[in-house]
Protein backbone atom coordinates (compact mmCIF):
# COMPACT_ATOMS: atom_id res chain seq x y z
CA UNK A 1 0.00 0.00 0.00
CA UNK A 2 0.72 3.75 -0.05
CA UNK A 3 2.37 3.63 3.36
CA UNK A 4 4.68 0.58 2.41
CA UNK A 5 5.18 2.33 -0.47
CA UNK A 6 6.67 5.72 1.29
CA UNK A 7 8.61 4.07 3.42
CA UNK A 8 10.40 1.95 0.85
CA UNK A 9 10.83 5.26 -1.35
CA UNK A 10 12.06 8.02 1.26
CA UNK A 11 14.07 5.70 4.21
CA UNK A 12 14.93 2.76 2.12
CA UNK A 13 16.07 3.71 -1.05
CA UNK A 14 15.68 7.64 -0.29
CA UNK A 15 18.54 9.73 1.64
CA UNK A 16 16.40 11.09 4.85
CA UNK A 17 17.92 12.09 8.12
CA UNK A 18 17.37 10.03 10.94
CA UNK A 19 14.01 11.16 13.26
CA UNK A 20 10.60 11.11 14.01
CA UNK A 21 8.46 10.78 10.97
CA UNK A 22 4.44 10.91 11.17
CA UNK A 23 3.09 8.95 7.81
CA UNK A 24 -0.83 9.28 7.87
CA UNK A 25 -3.28 9.42 5.13
CA UNK A 26 -5.04 12.90 3.85
CA UNK A 27 -9.25 13.55 5.12
CA UNK A 28 -10.93 14.52 8.36
CA UNK A 29 -10.78 12.49 11.08
CA UNK A 30 -11.06 8.87 10.66
CA UNK A 31 -13.07 7.80 13.66
CA UNK A 32 -14.62 4.64 14.28
CA UNK A 33 -17.92 5.14 13.01
CA UNK A 34 -16.94 6.45 10.12
CA UNK A 35 -14.37 3.80 9.34
CA UNK A 36 -17.34 1.31 10.06
CA UNK A 37 -19.69 3.30 7.60
CA UNK A 38 -17.23 3.69 4.84
CA UNK A 39 -15.99 -0.41 5.07
CA UNK A 40 -20.25 -0.76 4.80
CA UNK A 41 -19.97 1.31 1.50
CA UNK A 42 -17.13 -0.57 -0.21
CA UNK A 43 -18.93 -3.50 1.06
CA UNK A 44 -22.73 -2.97 -0.08
CA UNK A 45 -24.01 -2.98 2.84
CA UNK A 46 -26.70 -0.48 4.27
CA UNK A 47 -25.19 2.41 5.93
CA UNK A 48 -27.96 2.78 8.17
CA UNK A 49 -27.37 -0.57 9.74
CA UNK A 50 -24.40 0.76 11.15
CA UNK A 51 -24.97 2.46 14.76
CA UNK A 52 -22.75 5.28 16.06
CA UNK A 53 -23.76 4.01 19.84
CA UNK A 54 -22.14 0.27 18.60
CA UNK A 55 -18.39 2.80 17.98
CA UNK A 56 -18.17 5.02 20.63
CA UNK A 57 -15.39 4.61 23.02
CA UNK A 58 -14.56 6.00 26.67
CA UNK A 59 -10.77 6.39 25.67
CA UNK A 60 -9.06 9.65 25.20
CA UNK A 61 -8.07 10.52 22.50
CA UNK A 62 -4.74 13.08 21.59
CA UNK A 63 -5.66 16.53 21.74
CA UNK A 64 -3.68 17.30 18.59
CA UNK A 65 -3.74 15.77 15.63
CA UNK A 66 -0.50 14.52 13.82
CA UNK A 67 0.14 15.51 10.11
CA UNK A 68 3.06 14.62 7.18
CA UNK A 69 4.95 17.48 6.96
CA UNK A 70 7.75 16.16 5.74
CA UNK A 71 7.25 13.86 3.06
CA UNK A 72 4.53 13.81 0.51
CA UNK A 73 0.92 13.28 1.07
CA UNK A 74 -0.32 9.91 1.08
CA UNK A 75 -3.94 9.82 -0.57
CA UNK A 76 -7.42 10.02 1.66
CA UNK A 77 -8.10 7.89 4.25
CA UNK A 78 -11.19 6.44 2.58
CA UNK A 79 -9.64 5.94 -0.54
CA UNK A 80 -7.24 4.14 0.38
CA UNK A 81 -9.74 1.59 2.48
CA UNK A 82 -11.57 1.54 -0.11
CA UNK A 83 -9.12 0.36 -2.37
CA UNK A 84 -7.61 -2.20 0.20
CA UNK A 85 -11.28 -3.57 0.01
CA UNK A 86 -11.16 -4.14 -3.15
CA UNK A 87 -7.84 -5.64 -3.66
CA UNK A 88 -7.58 -8.21 -0.52
CA UNK A 89 -11.27 -8.67 0.59
CA UNK A 90 -13.40 -8.66 -2.72
CA UNK A 91 -10.57 -10.73 -4.46
CA UNK A 92 -10.96 -14.04 -2.94
CA UNK A 93 -15.00 -13.69 -2.83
Amino acid sequence: GELADAIVLHFIEGERQNGTYHLINTGEDATRYAIAREVARALGVPEERVVSKEYSSSSLRPSVMLINTKLPPLPSWRESLRMYIETYYKRGS
